[in-house]
């Protein structure tokens, strides 16, 4: 959904172009020629092979009460979708024609086959975005990471952050074989208690903090893993003191070199882990120093393989800042500005 909205850009640009009856254009260039800035691909071909899908679309954006596209794609919501594509698309019964919104109300991630389709001739690229997973990305950890609203559910990256390759005998019982790939997933009635009702004792809270500490520790130095015990607290210290001093430069570059080396799974396992460190850390209301300093380091260190992903995955259509780093850059921000209304608060749609 997040690069359907992305797109919408040029979903008004060809619905302005259509009221006019522009003539025939072309789908989207291939990646390897997507330009910087604005895309000026022409109106796409599928829009005059679902004219009347088009007429709706050029209607809405004609509209002269119609508000503007936020400029900002993470202020742009499946709300968004529901108001473009609407009259398109119903959605189940009672939801009012929220078709988009609903689905992720209840947790539905891609459209049924008839509509993708529908979608890919109006907005070239976009089935392949609802479809294809990146290769070796932590898709059912990662995802959840964004979204888990049970702060017990996130002990199960702080763990894996301290044992990833889930050697310890307390994963039995946790885990499920995933029956999509050979990748480990959360067994069923876990997974279902990532939204379940929750208490948290001070002790609890402070217990989580020191969680948080550790898997970090592990992160910069996986290698304790088989280290001596003591070694812990010397590289905890390390952490607390980089964390502490991340606006200085340089002091975040040990975790960014440790990451940078890592394969690409194993990135994106942490990538996860952090993700979820800073979300535990909003809930609770945690001092957010080591996470913050851990996502951004985290996502430095693997900058470069976040952004071919999102050019890959997200871009289809045009050059414009990738979706993901734009979005690990939104989470690593509002963790710092407590109290703003954003996607780590419940009920924000993510």
């Amino acid at each position: 959904m997040r690069g359907l909205l992305r797109s919408l850009d040029d979903v008004e640009r060809w619905a302005l172009e259509w009221a006019g009856r522009s003539p025939p254009g072309h789908d989207a260039p291939p990646a390897n020629e997507l330009q910087v800035g604005p895309s000026l691909a022409p109106v796409p071909r599928g829009w005059h092979d679902r004219s009347a899908d088009a007429d709706v679309l050029a209607a809405y954006f004609a509209r002269p009460l119609r508000p503007p596209l936020p400029e900002d794609p993470l202020a742009r919501t499946p709300t968004l979708l529901d108001q473009v594509f609407g009259p398109l698309f119903g959605g189940a019964d009672g939801s009012g024609g929220r078709y988009f919104s609903d689905r992720v109300q209840r947790g539905l991630i891609r459209p049924d086959a008839t509509r993708l389709q529908r979608l890919d001739d109006l907005v070239p690229g976009s089935r392949r975005a609802f479809e294809a997973e990146l290769s070796g990305m932590d898709v059912g950890w990662f995802y959840d990471a964004l979204d888990f609203t049970n702060p017990w559910f996130a002990r199960l990256y702080l763990w894996r952050a301290q044992d990833p390759d889930f050697e310890d005998a307390g994963w039995d019982g946790l885990l499920a074989p995933s029956t999509v790939t050979t990748a480990l997933t959360v067994a069923p009635a876990l997974h279902e208690q990532r939204h379940a009702a929750y208490t948290v004792s001070a002790h609890d809270a402070e217990a989580f903090e020191g969680l948080i500490g550790q898997a970090a520790a592990f992160t910069v130095q996986p290698s304790l893993l088989v280290s001596p015990v003591g070694e812990l607290d010397a590289v905890l210290y390390r952490v607390h003191a980089a964390a502490a001093a991340a606006g200085s430069p340089g002091k975040a570059l040990e975790m960014v070199a440790v990451v940078s080396e890592m394969a690409p799974e194993r990135q994106w396992a942490i990538l996860s882990n952090a993700v979820a460190a800073c979300r535990l850390a909003r809930l609770l209301d945690l001092d957010t120093t080591v996470p913050t300093w851990w996502l951004r380091s985290v996502r430095q260190g693997m900058a470069a393989r976040l952004d071919a992903a999102d050019r890959e995955w997200y871009c289809p259509l045009s050059g414009r800042r990738p979706a993901l780093i734009t979005v690990l850059t939104a989470l690593d921000q509002v963790v710092v500005a407590k109290g703003e209304p954003n996607i780590f608060d419940e009920g924000v749609e993510t």
